[in-house]
């Protein structure tokens, strides 16, 4: 809740929300979290540190095809699935999950074969590596769709409102449709669409020109068409 008051509509669609892993939290409305002393675990803080020295020394490529070929088939399928219900939330939001889910199993894979990696062996990617790629893609989408999926859509409904063609206006088109069958440079000057005769003269002959005229005698033009087509 308090992470959804911190985006605001207005930024909503700049993708920043498909970049964060989400945990919505119950609510512990007028409860105190239990209080209890903390007591220092010697033998696991070495550990820690142990697999924190031994995690500098890892360096290079770190390959898992097996993963990336997963991650791929699992976002084609949201990819196939979006289009068929023409779920334009989902679309929105299912972008960067393979992402999300390679750089979490990686981890997992990466600190169960810690000494191998050292020595720069491919990973090896098991049944559960991928079950556990698949549970970070579900809850991703999942989280984010819950917490942002309605403002989300809220916004983009304002945005296609918002959007207004221009309408095509031209001042040549609007005067052809306006002038009657046949046309002389004295009906262009009455008209005002000429400044004067000669001005009229050079409009009339651009018209033929362009085919939208013909000419009948000496100063008689007819229009070929009752408004200059699209």
């Amino acid at each position: 809740e308090s992470m959804s008051r911190k985006i605001k509509p207005s930024m909503v669609l700049d993708g920043l929300v498909t970049r964060y892993t989400l945990f919505p939290m119950p609510k512990n409305d007028f409860q105190m979290i239990e209080r209890r002393a903390v007591v220092r675990d010697h033998e696991r803080e070495a550990m820690l540190r142990s697999v924190g020295i031994k995690l500098e020394e890892v360096c290079g490529e770190l390959k898992a095809e097996r993963l990336v070929d997963f991650c791929y088939d699992y976002e084609r399928k949201l990819c196939k699935e979006a289009e068929l219900e023409e779920d334009l939330c989902l679309d929105y939001f299912r972008k960067r999950i393979p992402v999300m889910m390679m750089r979490y199993t990686l981890v997992r894979m990466v600190l169960r074969q810690i000494d191998a990696v050292r020595k720069g062996d491919d990973l090896e990617v098991t049944d559960s590596d991928l079950e556990f790629a698949r549970l970070i893609g579900d809850w991703c989408l999942m989280a984010q769709m819950h917490m942002f999926g309605e403002m989300v859509m809220q916004a983009k409904e304002r945005e296609e409102s918002n959007f207004v063609p221009r309408a095509r206006r031209n001042r040549i088109r609007e005067l052809y449709a306006q002038l009657p069958e046949e046309i002389t440079t004295d009906v262009l000057v009455s008209m005002k669409a000429a400044k004067d005769i000669g001005y009229a003269g050079k409009m009339l002959r651009r018209w033929v020109d362009d085919g939208l005229l013909e000419r009948v005698d000496l100063r008689l033009y007819r229009k070929k068409y009752k408004e200059i087509p699209e």
